[in-house]
């Protein structure tokens, strides 16, 4: 577009010269520069990281051949206007509002540098077929003008439309692995990620408790219904157990094999989490008889679980290996599943640490001790049917 309205430009001067006045050494500058420049420009931007560098100094350029052709044409009145408004649109159309300033000056020196030659040229020869030639020059020019404004328009909303899509991707990827990061950590490690970059360091802590449940006869159970059907029942049983423990604002922990952790007390700290622990074991073991029965009347793999729940000193933390992992460390892990072996299927046994923990008795039995690695005896209670915190 820039080459068809300064190219146009010089036709207007370069007729309206040959018709009426004579023509000079300047005419024929500004007609090679004219066809010469564009090229110079465009190898120029090929080679350079900074098109838009050139593509100002290419509209400079344009400004000043139109005001030299201004002069030309003896600032007759309609082309004058015609060549003045195309410089200005080219430069609005590249450049702010600095920039249309610079556009000015380099019309105003494009004028004052042929004056310096050849002194003013101040006797316009207005005539009719150069006035015609110049508003079907200049309406022709701002239809090419619009139509290229309407296809940068198009563009335009086209690029928005992909960044909205691109955009809207990036949010959904984001929630993705937000949704896979609170999956891995507990929520407090997974805030401490999302805002520092790294998961911190583990945690001890004097007071944990413990909540345990595996199922009893394992093996007999997946050759009897094969491993199918008892790990797709395994995995419904985990999934309800989740459900419970996050009620009783305890954090899952892990699975090994048929074993389920879940644990009260930290990393977010919970001054009840030993009552919670229970009530969310009491729950868990409820909702297993009830499964197990259902299961047992269908015909299908049944679980009976066990479950134990201790309160100990421990340590959290996060394991950066090719995943993140939360885990928990300490004698109190080993304690507690030394407690579930001892139980029956459908018992709940609970140490007397966490009892000593409660702040009401519980409807125990006794069902004896626990030997831990200190070499000290820890009593230990099996939780009568139905009873809670």
């Amino acid at each position: 577009m820039r080459l068809f309205g300064t190219a146009a430009c010089m036709v207007i001067a370069w007729i309206y010269v040959s018709r009426f006045g004579e023509v000079r050494s300047w005419y024929v500058f500004l007609l090679v520069l004219v066809l010469a420049y564009p090229h110079v420009f465009r190898n120029l931007t090929k080679r350079m990281a900074s098109r838009r560098k050139f593509e100002l100094g290419a509209s400079l350029v344009d400004a000043f051949v139109l005001g030299s052709t201004v002069y030309v044409v003896g600032f007759s009145p309609i082309p004058a206007l015609s060549l003045l408004t195309v410089a200005f649109a080219n430069g609005m159309a590249l450049g702010s509002m600095p920039f249309m300033s610079l556009t000015a000056l380099s019309v105003l020196v494009g004028m004052l540098i042929p004056m310096a030659f050849y002194g003013a040229n101040t006797n316009p020869r207005d005539h009719a077929m150069m006035d015609l030639f110049s508003a079907i020059f200049l309406l022709l020019y701002f239809i090419l003008f619009a139509w290229v404004a309407y296809k940068r328009s198009v563009l335009l909303k086209e690029s928005r439309q992909e960044l909205m899509q691109q955009k809207l991707a990036l949010e959904i990827e984001k929630k993705k692995s937000d949704g896979l990061l609170y999956a891995l950590l507990p929520a407090s490690c997974a805030k401490v990620f999302e805002t520092t970059g790294v998961v911190g360091e583990p945690n001890a802590y004097d007071e944990l408790t413990l909540a345990a449940a595996d199922v009893h006869d394992f093996r007999s159970l997946i050759e009897r219904f094969g491993p199918a059907a008892v790990l797709a029942e395994l995995n419904h049983c985990f999934k309800a157990f989740d459900k419970i423990v996050l009620r009783h604002q305890l954090e899952p922990l892990r699975t090994i094999g048929d074993v389920y952790f879940a644990v009260g007390g930290g990393p977010t700290p919970n001054a009840g989490h030993a009552g919670a622990a229970v009530n969310a074991a009491a729950e868990m073991q409820r909702f297993a008889c009830e499964r197990k029965a259902a299961q047992d009347a269908s015909h299908l793999a049944g679980l009976d679980f066990r479950l134990a729940v201790h309160t100990g000193p421990a340590i959290c933390g996060v394991i950066e290996a090719q995943k993140f992992s939360f885990d928990i460390w300490g004698d109190t892990v080993g304690e507690t599943l030394k407690m579930e072996h001892q139980g029956r299927p459908g018992d709940v046994l609970v140490s007397e640490v966490t009892l000593a923990g409660l702040d009401e008795s519980l409807p125990v039995l006794s069902a004896g001790r626990l030997a831990t690695r200190d070499g000290t005896q820890v009593k230990v209670y099996t939780l009568e049917s139905e009873a809670g915190v």
